[in-house]
């Protein structure tokens, strides 16, 4: 038998081997677009929740210090004092709020004050920031933050970063930040980008 015999009557056999091949052909090129199409469409995505780097932030630098005075469990003050720096504020679209990221609204943006506390004694203590700081707004309105840390403990000889945050309008550039204590003295500092 010759190589052109044996092939005749093989493909005698499978008649539809042309029309397999073409289909095996189509079927390679669909999932071929479907993975291509799949991979664009994710690395889209992702980008949505990608947190800015501080770079692309816009920042401002405040550098001012307060001593607050720590009180017992009796509520009575001791000779104790927390000092919280508040080193500057930053305008961002995109944060981590418990680790999972967060987008802005439309039409807003996110004022967020970083923080220093410093605790200089040898027992740990505990203070709430979002209680010692207010955005004040054109009409004096004050707002308590929308981003924090409920408590922060700070142990003893030792510093913790923190910071709380505003949601605002997008495109306002100058703030008002009231420090306090609720039932004491306040100062108002003003943060422009």
């Amino acid at each position: 038998m010759t190589q052109e015999f044996k092939k005749r009557k093989f493909l005698a056999k499978i008649p539809s081997l042309k029309k397999i091949s073409r289909w095996w052909i189509l079927l390679f090129i669909i999932v071929f677009f479907a993975i291509v199409i799949f991979f664009v469409a994710r690395s889209f995505g992702s980008q949505s929740t990608e947190i800015i780097p501080l770079s692309q932030t816009k920042a401002a630098y405040i550098g001012k210090s307060f001593e607050f005075p720590v009180l017992d469990g009796k509520g009575e003050l001791t000779d104790l004092k927390l000092a919280m720096s508040l080193i500057n504020a930053e305008l961002v679209k995109k944060i981590l709020i418990q680790g999972q990221p967060a987008t802005a609204k439309e039409g807003k943006i996110f004022l967020i004050l970083n923080l220093e506390i410093s605790n200089s004694s040898q027992k740990s203590m505990t203070i709430s920031p979002v209680n010692l700081i207010r955005l004040v707004d054109s009409s004096g309105k004050l707002y308590a933050p929308d981003i924090h840390n409920k408590d922060v403990t700070i142990e003893p000889i030792s510093t913790k970063k923190t910071r709380v945050g505003f949601v605002m309008d997008e495109g306002e550039t100058n703030f008002k930040i009231q420090i306090g204590k609720v039932d004491g003295p306040k100062e108002l500092i003003e943060v422009k980008f």
